[in-house]
This record gives structure tokens, C-alpha cells and sequence, in this order.
């Protein structure tokens, strides 16, 4: 088994508006919010249509077969209703599928 406590830690400090790019299995955290305002994170995640065999995501299909997946409206305005729609129902899942089995309190 790997020993984590005897790998080196590599600090990525950040610049308000930068952002970092790493393997989903990169061990990585950030330091709590002490700003006002709230912290804006996105998380792309591009797998082979097989990764969601068993699974029930909503996801934006770029290439290829995607039957293991629900698929998301392709947006056809910014910020149109139907867009904002489907935003909410994928993220809604996103909670659902994150928050089983765990406390929801204080999420916003």
C-alpha cells in the first residue's frame, strides 16, 4: 500500500481568477473561504462513455457513444431559460449523487 504521509507536498499557490489543471487522482485542497464573496469552482471531468455504465449523470456529450449517460440539452442562447433549466436539473443530480449517504446541512 502507499504511505501518502511520506510523498512530497508541492504547493500550487493561486492568484484570484487563476486556476489549476491535475489528474482526478491527484490528492489536492484549498484553505476555507475567508472572502465575502462566494468561491466559483468548475470541474471537468472528460471519461469514455463505459464510466457511466451503473451510473446516473447528466452530462454534455462532446464525441462518441454516450447510452451509459443522460444526455444535456446542448445550449442554443447564454443564460436562456431552458439553459439555466438544464444547469439547475444537472446540478441537482450532481448533489444527489454527491450528498448520498452523507449531511446536506449547509450547502448551498
Amino acid at each position: 500500500s502507499t504511505n501518502w504521509t511520506s510523498m512530497e507536498i508541492v504547493p500550487a499557490e493561486l492568484q484570484p481568477g487563476q486556476a489549476s489543471a491535475h489528474n482526478f487522482l491527484t490528492i489536492h485542497s484549498s484553505a476555507a473561504n475567508s472572502d465575502d464573496a462566494d468561491r466559483v469552482g468548475l470541474a471537468v471531468r472528460i471519461v469514455r462513455a463505459s464510466a457511466g455504465i451503473g451510473r446516473n449523470d447528466r452530462v454534455t456529450h462532446l464525441c462518441g457513444s454516450a447510452s451509459a449517460f443522460e444526455i444535456e440539452a446542448p445550449p442554443t442562447t447564454e443564460f436562456g431559460s431552458r439553459e439555466l433549466r438544464e444547469w439547475e436539473l444537472s446540478m441537482e443530480r450532481e448533489k444527489q449523487m454527491y450528498f448520498a449517504d452523507h449531511e446536506r446541512s449547509n450547502y448551498k
